[in-house]
């Protein structure tokens, strides 16, 4: 997920300091790296000129005439404006007391003079990121009202014992002070001599999972750039990296790798808990943002009760997935549903059972559909239901395992509904027979809804029943309630029954393929079946809607097949051949043996998946022809 940082031209930094030469040497500096400067000589010059410069960023001498800059910091961290604004202090002071009474007056960092031109930029740089974070973050609250304001300024012992710290550094006074810092803090930590290679070393790292990397120079510059890059670019996205160098070792390439934060020689205790409680800080803040943003999202798209897909992503939803199925020729129906006599339930019982119920329908409707299709609450007790590469018959069975779901479902006080039960209605249209786009369709079905409410409700009803259709259960009715039934169900049953799914017969191959092909076309609702064949009449009594043939060079009884097959297609009684080829002169003897249709490897999913549905559509309509020319 991309946070995008809030719209500003430049950053500006605000230099406080008492001495002329370093503030001109300040400003130049930063104006060259594309900073806007605001600069001010006191204390109290900057108090009074903070709402006018508004800054991004303080960079404050602690030794100042008058009000000192320790003081200055306490009096802004009192401002509700410039609560979260970075402080960076400057110091010649290097003293352990001088750093921690900043930091409990409210310093984000400090930089001891006398400081580099990289050190200087890195430090604001990651300053002026924890600051877009912080006010990411704000603005998520603000909009949502989700989460409470950002994070504390410290971080406890409980707190930071969450988090795992690893150090890569040689044996010796600088590794040893450190761990003791990390322990004494509550870290978990661990610590590598960096010894062997960087493979081995990246071994070493993954299976200590640490939160936290701190990587010294010493254990080799080459090692450490190798280690660095790789842990930046292939690890975790929510690992923190620290490089710990010298100050005259600091340079472009160092400060490319995308690492955190450093630590500068000589190394003190109090050095090593700023890095981390910023970086911490800096790490909570962003997972408050991802976290708000991610629920803010969710909020948006999902009706509160159902926890469904609401009325307006469904629409756009839908729009997406037509526009999709025309690209690709693919078909897609959609399910209105309507509860029966919802209104005299609510009214009877209340709207709080009638809550219950939505919610229970809810989950009913997501137990019957695939992870492909998208159930949503189109408003009030009605619903929609989106099948993504379905065509009427699949679509048609769904609604009904819907339907009767929900028939011998439990409802609370179901038995004073009529039919001592709750029943739904049905309205379904499929893209492209019944509409050309997504408005049509959803018109299209909720019409079709309609005549199921009028015809009786507890039914599905097509807008454009396919041709040939018959409900099963009116074929049954016809069997065996009326007179002369037999001969009339004959009339009206379809020219060619419907099955739940196509048959694909896949010729050639082995069990990875037959495997392959069938995940791909599942979402078609295809069975596909291997056997093994010998010769086309073997073929026949499969009676496949579609028949898949993987070719390889001079497979000759497999083509023999093809061409057998090719003969029978003029007498109206073959099915279509899709051929599967990987070179070229395969595709010149499967063109010469009668393939209908030819897909080349490689191939993706998606266009073994349109290749196949067109050629089913294909089928569908020339059995129909040949039905209406038997009657």
């Amino acid at each position: 997920m991309v946070i995008t940082p809030l719209p500003r031209k430049r950053a500006r930094i605000f230099v406080v300091d008492d001495q002329e030469e370093i503030r001109e040497l300040l400003y130049e500096h930063l104006t060259d790296e594309g900073f806007q400067v605001s600069l001010a000589s006191s204390g109290e010059e900057a108090l009074e000129a903070m709402d006018t410069v508004e800054p991004d960023l303080l960079l404050l001498d602690v030794q100042l005439p008058g009000l000192s800059g320790i003081e200055v910091t306490r009096r802004i961290r009192k401002m509700q404006r410039f609560r979260d604004l970075p402080i960076l202090m400057i110091t010649g002071h290097v003293k352990e007391s001088t750093k921690r009474e900043g930091l409990e007056a409210g310093a984000n960092d400090f930089l001891g003079k006398p400081f580099s031109g990289v050190e200087l930029i890195s430090r604001i740089r990651t300053l002026l990121k924890v600051k877009t974070l912080s006010e990411s973050l704000q603005v998520h609250q603000s909009s949502t009202k989700a989460f409470t304001a950002g994070g504390e300024e410290g971080e406890t012992r409980e707190e930071t014992a969450k988090h795992r710290v690893l150090l890569l550094a040689p044996p010796g006074p600088s590794a040893a002070l450190i761990t003791t810092t990390l322990t004494d803090s509550g870290f978990e930590s661990f610590h590598l001599e960096g010894k062997g290679t960087t493979e081995e070393i990246l071994q070493e790292v993954g299976r200590a999972t640490p939160d936290i990397v701190i990587c010294d120079l010493g254990i080799g510059r080459e090692k450490s750039v190798e280690l660095l890059r790789e842990l930046s670019e292939a690890g975790r996205p929510d690992r923190r990296l620290i490089l710990v160098a010298e100050s005259s070792h600091l340079d472009d390439e160092l400060l490319t790798l995308q690492i955190d934060d450093y630590i500068l020689r000589p190394i003190e205790p109090i050095e090593i808990q700023l890095r981390l409680q910023s970086l911490i800080r800096n790490w909570r803040q962003q997972a408050q943002v991802h976290q708000s943003y991610r629920k803010a999202v969710i909020r948006a798209i999902t009706d509160s009760l159902t926890q469904l897909y609401n009325h307006g992503y469904f629409r756009e939803y839908l729009n997406q997935e037509i526009e999709r199925a025309k690209r690709y020729e693919l078909p897609v129906s959609l399910i209105m549903i309507d509860i029966d006599y919802f209104k005299e339930y609510n009214d009877q019982h209340g709207h709080p059972q009638g809550d219950r119920v939505l919610k229970e329908m809810a989950h009913l409707f997501q137990a019957a559909i695939r992870t492909t299709d998208m159930a949503a609450r189109y408003g009030g007790e009605e619903f929609a239901i989106v099948l993504l590469e379905t065509e009427k018959h699949p679509a048609f069975e769904i609604a009904e395992r819907i339907r009767k779901s929900v028939e011998t479902h439990e409802f609370p006080d179901q038995e004073m509904q009529p039919g001592r039960n709750l029943t739904i209605s049905l309205g379904l249209a499929t893209f492209p027979d019944d509409a050309g786009n997504a408005e049509g369709l959803i018109r299209n079905a909720d019409r079709a809804l309609y005549r199921a409410k009028i015809q009786g409700k507890n039914r599905t009803e097509f807008f454009a029943p396919p041709e040939g259709f018959v409900p099963p259960e009116r074929t049954l009715l016809l069997l065996e309630g009326e007179k002369g039934g037999e001969e009339r169900s004959h009339e009206l049953s379809p020219p060619f029954p419907p099955r739940t799914s196509s048959r694909i017969l896949l010729l050639g191959g082995d069990e990875r393929t037959g495997r392959a092909h069938s995940a791909a076309l599942h979402r078609l609702g295809c069975e596909v079946v291997q056997p093994v064949i010998h010769d086309e009449g073997e073929l026949r009594a499969f009676d496949p809607d579609l028949v898949i043939v993987e070719l390889t060079p001079y497979d000759e009884a497999l083509l023999s097949i093809c061409r057998r097959l090719e003969v029978e297609k003029g007498k109206g009684a073959s099915p279509l051949i899709l051929a599967v080829v990987g070179e070229e002169r395969t595709l010149s003897q499967a063109l010469a043996a009668g393939a209908d249709e030819i897909v080349q490897r490689p191939f993706s999913r998606l266009e073994l998946r349109t290749r196949v549905a067109a050629m089913l559509r294909l089928t569908q309509t020339r059995r129909r022809n040949e039905a209406l020319q038997a009657v």
